[in-house]
């Protein structure tokens, strides 16, 4: 029989755009919900990580279902250790390491990712063999879609878009936040015209970059966030408009 229910776990897919040929990361956060510490066992190898703790069903854009690699177990591969009451282990899986086969083509790609720690049941008869009492997951989705152009936009600057766009930098923003609460999105002051319009209509966009930089405006007009300064300058990858 498997351990007892005491971990919260949280999976973030990441980017949830990208160029194609580019997997994504998969992000696990494992929380202690107990007020004791717990014997786990840690291992090294993304591949022997997600075939111990995880179930990864993924559909590619044609509908296949690719099977993970698995993990060569030649030498037991996993560490033990211990989880402190209340404390987290943070893991970031590359999904080209889990699916090798795979070519990340362009499309959109599903993935649902669950905890199911059962492997190690039958090697230590439920020690280790931890359960969640509850899961979240940013999204379900994910696309591989070559981007129109880059574009780099200094404050108080308009730049053309490939496709006859424009896009105007007005400042940036933040929040305050509680202490132990959810970090401040940055907050994008713009103005954005679509091709073949003149007006350039005032957006204002929050990014919760920690989760995802994308960003979309109405019409489906789609950026992802790359490297910026602070009310300086903003680097984005510009897709048009998408569904």
């Amino acid at each position: 029989m498997s351990a007892a229910a005491v971990l919260a776990i949280s999976f973030t897919i990441s980017p949830l755009l990208a160029e194609p040929g580019t997997a994504p990361k998969l992000h696990v956060r494992m929380e202690n919900t107990t007020k004791n510490a717990l014997e786990v066992m840690r291992f090294e190898s993304d591949a022997c990580f997600a075939h111990f703790f995880l179930s990864l069903p993924l559909t590619l854009p044609d509908g296949t279902k690719p099977e993970p690699a698995g993990c060569a177990i030649r030498s037991w591969p996993g560490a033990k250790g211990t989880l402190a009451a209340g404390a987290s282990d943070e893991r970031e899986l590359d999904l080209s390491k889990i699916f090798p086969a795979v070519k990340w083509a362009r499309g959109r790609y599903a993935l649902h990712p669950g905890w199911h720690p059962d492997e190690l049941v039958s090697y230590f008869a439920g020690r280790y063999a931890w359960q969640s009492t509850q899961s979240s997951l940013n999204a379900e989705h994910f696309d591989l879609l070559p981007s129109l152009g880059k574009v780099r936009v200094e404050r108080g600057k308009e730049v053309a878009l490939p496709d006859g766009a424009r896009f105007s930098f007005i400042a940036h923003g933040h929040k305050r936040t509680l202490v132990g609460g959810p970090s401040s999105p940055l907050i994008i002051h713009g103005a954005f015209a679509a091709p073949g319009t003149k007006e350039l209509v005032p957006f204002e966009e929050h990014v919760q970059t920690e989760e995802s930089r994308l960003f979309r405006l109405p019409g489906g007009f789609t950026f992802e966030l790359g490297k910026y300064e602070y009310d300086g300058f903003m680097e984005l990858s510009y897709f048009g408009p998408l569904p």
